[in-house]
């Protein structure tokens, strides 16, 4: 019985995070798990947008290899959107402050 109920405990700490809690995670555990797979999406659907558009705008014959042009042109293309990605949360700030709809 002992060990039924270590077994128990360490499910409920694996659960949790490693916090024991009767077998729910906090509140905060559970936003802070939303969160970061909210960040993951929004990952996946900024690289899987990127990778398209860019790809569509610099390789125009695709085959095994990209040449130097297609090669630049597809840097410069990830650069502009990761600068553009920082910039627009900074730009809507701004308007609210503004209040610019």
């Amino acid at each position: 019985e002992r060990r039924e109920r270590e077994r128990e405990r360490e499910r409920e700490m694996d659960f949790a995070g490693g916090q024991q809690s009767h077998g729910m995670p906090s509140e905060s555990d559970m936003m802070h798990q939303v969160k970061a797979e909210l960040a993951t999406a929004y990952a996946q659907e900024f690289y899987n947008t990127v990778r398209h558009k860019c790809f569509k705008a610099c390789v125009t014959s695709p085959s095994s290899s990209l040449s130097s042009s297609e090669r630049t042109c597809l840097e410069r293309c990830v650069d502009r959107y990761v600068e553009v990605s920082l910039e627009v949360p900074c730009l809507c700030k701004f308007r609210g402050v503004l209040g610019i709809d």
